[in-house]
C-alpha cells in the first residue's frame, strides 16, 4: 500500500515539474520573442500594411496565450492540482475584476462593440499571464527563473537599443527624432515606454549587484548597469526619472538610509555640472509649464477631469467618446483609466495595488532579517512602486496600445505578491516545526 502511495506521490511530483517547466519555457520564449515584434504595440488599422505589421503579432500572442491557458487549466483540473493556487485567491479575483469592468463598459457606454470585445480579450491575456507568473513564483526556483528571464531579456533589449543608437540600424524606430534631440526607444515605440521599463530593470540590477553572492551574476550586472542607466538618460523621460528617484527613496527609507546621502550628492552634482544643465532646464520647464509638452499635458488633464465629471461611474469605454468635444487619451495612467473604465475601475485597480503592498508590509517584518529574501522582496516592491509613480504622468502601464509594457507590469505584480507569500509560508513552516 505504501509503495502504491509513494508511486502516486512521485507521479504527482513529476506532473508538477512538467507543468512548471512548460509554463516557464513558454513565458521565457514569449518574453524573448514578443518585444522584438514592436513590443506588441497596437498601431491601429489605417491600411492593410499597418494591420499586418501591428496586429498580426498581437493576434499570435493572443492565440499562444489562450492555448497555454487551456493546457494549464486541463492540468489543474485533470490532475486535481487547484491547490497549487491556494493563497492567491484574492489577487486572482481582483485581477480578473478588471476584464469584468471592461465587460460592464460594453453594456454601459461602449461606442464600438467589436473594439471593446477586443480590449476585453487582451485584458484576459494579461490576467492569464498574471496567473502563470503566480504559479511559477510560488517557489524560490520559479521566482528566480522568472526574474532571471526578465532581466536577461531586458539586457538584450538594452544592447539592441545601443547598437541602433551607435549606427547599426537594425530597427528603424529604435531611435526617434524630436525637435532638437534624438530619443532612444529600442524595441518600444515611444521613449517614455522604454524608460518605464528601464527604471524597473535598473532598480533590480542595482539591488542584485549589492546582494548577490554569485560572482558571475555580479560581473554581468555590473557590466550592464552603466548602459542601462545611459539608456534611461537617452530616453529624456522626466516622469521616469522622477519615478526612479521615488524607487530609490523607497529602498533607502525601508532599509538603506545611507542611500539618501548618495542621492543628495548625485542631485547636487546634477545641479552643478554644466553638462547636465539641459536636463535641469527640462525639469524646470516641467514644473513651471515652460514648454509646449507640459502645457499640452495640463490641457489634457483639464479635459480629462471634464470627461470624468460627465461619465464618472463606468467611463466611456475603449473605443472613443460619444462626443467629438471629448477624448480619452491623456498622459496619466490613472486619468485615462478613469476616462475608460470610470471611477469604479480606478477603485478596483487601487484596491488591488493597495492589497499587494499591504501583503508586502505584513511579510516584511518577518523577512527583514534575512538578507537574501529581503533583497528579493524589497526589489520587487520597489520596481512596482516606480511603475505606479510613473503612471501619474504617463500611461504606458495601462493604455491598450502598449501591450508589452502592460504584460511586464502584471508579471512584476505577480512577483511582488509571490515574494510575500513565500515569506509567510516559510514563517508558518518554521513555526510548525518549532511547535
Amino acid at each position: 500500500m505504501s509503495k502504491a502511495k509513494n508511486a502516486s506521490v512521485n507521479v504527482q511530483a513529476n506532473s508538477n515539474q512538467y507543468a512548471f517547466w512548460l509554463i516557464a519555457a513558454s513565458i521565457i520564449a514569449y518574453l524573448g520573442v514578443a518585444p522584438f515584434f514592436k513590443a506588441l504595440f497596437n498601431g491601429g488599422v489605417r491600411n492593410n500594411l499597418s494591420a499586418y505589421i501591428f496586429n498580426q503579432p498581437i493576434y499570435a500572442a493572443l492565440i499562444f496565450t489562450f492555448l497555454l491557458s487551456l493546457c494549464f487549466g486541463c492540468f489543474l483540473l485533470v490532475r486535481g492540482q487547484l491547490a497549487l493556487l491556494r493563497g492567491t485567491a484574492i489577487p486572482l479575483v481582483l485581477v480578473w475584476l478588471l476584464p469584468v469592468t471592461y465587460l460592464i463598459t460594453l453594456w454601459a457606454s461602449a461606442v464600438s462593440t467589436s473594439q471593446t470585445i477586443h480590449a476585453i480579450v487582451i485584458q484576459c491575456m494579461y490576467a492569464f499571464f498574471f496567473m502563470f507568473a503566480i504559479f511559477l513564483a510560488r517557489s524560490d526556483k520559479g521566482s528566480a527563473v522568472l526574474a532571471t528571464a526578465i532581466m536577461g531579456v531586458g539586457y538584450v533589449i538594452v544592447i539592441f537599443g545601443f547598437l541602433n543608437w551607435f549606427g547599426t540600424h537594425i530597427y528603424r524606430d529604435a531611435v526617434t527624432l524630436e525637435p532638437g534631440r534624438l530619443r532612444l526607444t529600442s524595441v518600444f515605440q515611444y521613449a517614455n515606454a522604454y524608460a518605464a521599463f528601464l527604471i524597473a530593470l535598473l532598480l533590480a540590477s542595482l539591488y542584485l549587484l549589492i546582494r548577490s553572492h554569485q560572482r558571475i551574476v555580479q560581473i554581468i550586472t555590473a557590466a550592464m548597469i552603466v548602459p542601462t542607466f545611459l539608456s534611461l538618460i537617452l530616453t529624456f523621460s522626466r516622469a521616469s526619472a522622477l519615478a526612479f528617484a521615488a524607487g530609490l527613496t523607497f529602498i533607502a527609507l525601508v532599509r538603506y538610509r545611507k542611500l539618501l546621502l548618495l542621492m543628495l550628492l548625485a542631485a547636487a552634482l546634477i545641479l552643478a555640472l554644466p553638462q547636465t544643465q539641459g536636463y535641469v532646464e527640462r525639469f524646470v520647464d516641467a514644473f513651471t509649464a515652460g514648454d509646449l509638452a507640459t502645457q499640452m499635458r495640463i490641457g489634457e488633464y483639464i479635459d480629462s477631469l471634464r470627461l470624468i465629471s460627465q461619465y464618472p461611474v463606468f467611463g466611456v469605454g475603449f473605443t472613443g467618446t460619444p462626443s467629438i468635444n471629448l477624448y480619452t487619451d491623456v498622459a496619466s495612467m490613472y486619468l485615462i483609466m478613469a476616462n475608460e473604465i470610470g471611477l469604479v475601475g480606478v477603485g478596483l485597480y487601487l484596491l488591488a495595488m493597495g492589497g499587494v503592498f499591504a501583503y508586502g508590509m505584513a511579510s516584511w517584518r518577518h523577512v527583514r532579517n534575512d538578507p537574501q529574501l529581503a533583497a528579493i522582496h524589497l526589489g520587487y516592491h520597489a520596481a512596482l512602486l516606480t511603475a505606479l509613480v510613473n503612471g501619474v504622468a504617463d500611461h504606458y502601464s495601462f493604455r491598450m496600445d502598449f501591450q508589452g509594457s502592460i504584460l511586464l507590469f502584471w508579471v512584476v505584480v505577480a512577483l511582488a505578491l509571490a515574494s510575500s507569500r513565500l515569506t509567510l509560508e516559510r514563517v508558518s513552516a518554521e513555526a510548525a516545526t518549532s511547535g
